[in-house]
């Protein structure tokens, strides 16, 4: 146990290691908030858990049958490009169906989160090698696999907060700004890979 910790605090202490991970909080918070955000905003203003229901289906459904189309880009154009243009996307995307009310449209907008999702984590493993020495890399990659359990148990928590104590809207836009957030911070981490 004692010496996982070492190994663990050797990672964080190399450089780049802290930066990298603290880049990649934010928006992987965002994707742990975003369906049920999208679930209460939707209800919230129609009054039906089936039309809720529709929305965050069509946003997974959207993701999912688009990652191969992300992926590719990131092939093809490395992965500055994509993120560029994605998380801009995603963040408008957001915040147009946090300023909506009409349910088409919601529903739209809805399918437009899932095909505009940056591919932030698919873009982070490979960087880990950038960061931490060849001996330390899978103790990087634990590292990062517990950052993302450890997110995707806070961040429905806190969009059920933002949600149920405030309001779905702030709950989506804070989705924006943790995704612009991550998006402005993990740009020079790949510039400089």
């Amino acid at each position: 146990m004692k010496e996982s910790l070492k190994a663990y605090k050797e990672v964080i202490k190399s450089p780049g290691a802290l930066r990298l991970l603290v880049a990649v909080v934010p928006p992987r918070i965002a994707y742990g908030m975003i369906t049920l955000s999208i679930y209460f905003k939707v209800q919230q203003e129609t009054g039906s858990v089936a039309t809720a229901g529709i929305a965050t289906g069509l946003s997974a459904l959207t993701g999912a049958l688009t990652t191969g189309l992300r992926g590719v880009a990131v092939d093809r154009f490395g992965i500055i490009w994509p993120l560029r243009i994605m998380v801009p996307l995603y963040a408008i995307a957001i915040l147009s169906l946090s300023l909506s009310s009409e349910r088409n449209l919601m529903i739209f907008l809805a399918a437009l989160t899932g095909l505009f999702a940056p591919p932030i984590n698919l873009s982070i493993r490979p960087l880990w090698k950038f960061a931490v020495v060849a001996q330390r890399l899978r103790t990087a990659y634990a590292l990062d696999a517990s950052s993302m359990r450890a997110v995707a148990i806070f961040a429905p928590v806190l969009a059920t907060t933002l949600s149920l104590s405030f309001d779905p809207d702030v709950a989506l836009q804070a989705c924006a700004f943790l995704m612009i957030t991550g998006g402005v911070l993990l740009a020079p981490i790949h510039q400089a890979s």
